[in-house]
């Protein structure tokens, strides 16, 4: 009797790509972390979900704004915050506030906001 290792291979084949693509996800993790390294942040709760569980766990307490204000108070008032593959932005900062009140009349005549890509 002749038996098949077509099935053995395709299974290997496929773990494989699986490997490849989360190592791929977690160096693309890391650049993207590194790109804004520069700026202050509070302690990420895991490397995948960055700060996702502390702001979900805030939120269902009803005390995101609070964890906020203490990550400003801790880090800063301009932090970043890392979700699972997202870099968000925060400010305290009233000179930020000002800008960006007295700038979005300019960008409510633009067709397209431009990129705010950091």
């Amino acid at each position: 009797a002749v038996v098949s290792t077509q099935s053995g291979h395709y299974g290997r084949g496929v773990a494989l790509l699986w490997l490849a693509f989360q190592v791929f996800k977690a160096v693309r993790l890391w650049y993207h972390r590194l790109l804004y390294s520069a700026i202050p942040s509070p302690p990420m709760d895991n490397f995948f979900q960055g700060h996702f569980p502390s702001m979900t766990a805030a939120k269902e307490r009803d005390e995101f704004l609070d964890l906020f204000k203490g990550w400003c108070d801790k880090y800063g008032q301009s932090i970043v915050v890392h979700t699972s593959g997202k870099a968000l932005f925060f400010t305290a900062e009233p000179i930020m506030f000002k800008t960006m009140s007295t700038e979005i009349i300019k960008f409510q005549k633009m067709k397209q906001l431009p990129s705010r890509n950091l």
